[in-house]
């Protein structure tokens, strides 16, 4: 096994530290038969042209965390290759954490009975009718291309929009307060 990075990531250390072998991603790509793409959509495809698509073969596989880029034709790997998406349920940071500590089995450990009494009698109040119609539509959205391609402009028209919002966000009462509230909190490393 061995791990594709651009020069210079913040990743090479971590991945060495493991033991994992660090190259480039073109060199990992040309020696792999199975290649996993571990990175952020907006980039994948711009890698996969410069990087992978040459290194590729027939009988390779090309695993993905993410379908964005395949569903959405941003990535288009040649016949004789096999594609796969394997997701985690969960940010990849936590389910590595609860995996170091054993406790992938406990994972629904925190939910209580009244959180879930709570959903059964305050969730249809939330989704109405025009809720489930504004999912619908944006549901359309996304099978129909329209958010994936807004995405990619948005990316690469340098996020404008995307960190507005951001900014927005942060500044909301409930990212404030759960600031706040997460420094009391152990088990929650802000820093990880």
């Amino acid at each position: 096994m061995r791990v594709g990075l651009h020069e210079g990531s913040k990743s090479k250390a971590k991945a060495e530290e493991q033991g994992l072998r660090v190259v480039p991603v073109a060199e990992a790509a040309a020696e792999a038969d199975v290649i996993m793409v571990l990175i952020p959509d907006p980039i994948q495809g711009d890698v996969y042209e410069k990087d992978i698509k040459d290194n590729l073969k027939d009988g390779d596989a090309l695993f993905f965390g993410h379908g964005l880029n395949i569903r959405y034709g941003f990535v288009k790997p040649p016949a004789g290759v096999d594609v796969c998406m394997v997701a985690p349920k969960g940010p990849g940071h936590l389910v590595r954490r609860q995996y170091e500590e054993g406790r992938l089995e406990k994972m629904r450990w925190s939910i209580s009975e009244t959180a879930e009494w709570g959903d059964y009698v305050t969730g249809p109040r939330i989704i109405t009718d025009a809720t489930k119609a504004e999912m619908r539509k944006v549901l359309a959205e996304i099978q129909d291309g329209t958010f994936a391609k807004n995405w990619m402009d948005e990316y690469h028209g340098g996020l404008k929009k995307y960190n507005e919002y951001k900014e927005q966000d942060s500044e909301h009462l409930l990212e404030t307060t759960g600031k706040e509230l997460r420094k009391l909190m152990s088990w929650v490393d802000e820093g990880a």
